[in-house]
């Protein structure tokens, strides 16, 4: 039985981000954006219980609580991910990197990303 399929381009690396993401002790996923956030949802069913989400609508972080063992950013636009490394508040580090080839076309970007304090 699969996850997923090919003609699931949306969720397909889902399953595997949700196995990162639920191997952690104690994880946030903050979901900023409308894009994001309605992803978020069928997203949610892959995710353990422990796993906390929080959905922004500003394309802005909100203050991250320290209680979570890791910070995770489902999905981020890139203007975020522009604004977050001019801030220098937070080091970003690429978590799930996806390589589609699809009819000759090569797509590639990173899906998930994990925040540190600096």
């Amino acid at each position: 039985q699969a996850h997923t399929w090919w003609n699931k381009h949306e969720t397909y690396y889902d399953a595997d981000m949700a196995q990162i993401i639920n191997s952690a002790p104690h994880p946030l996923v903050v979901c900023v954006g409308s894009d994001s956030a309605s992803r978020a949802l069928p997203f949610s069913f892959l995710l353990d219980p422990k796993v906390r989400l929080q959905l922004v609508s500003q394309p802005k972080l909100p203050k991250i609580s320290e209680n979570f063992s890791d910070v995770f950013l489902y999905r981020p636009a890139e203007a975020l991910l522009v604004r977050l490394k001019k801030q220098q508040t937070y080091k970003l580090e690429p978590v799930y990197k996806y390589v589609k080839n699809w009819l000759g076309q090569k797509e590639s970007g990173i899906l998930l990303w994990q925040l540190e304090k600096s």
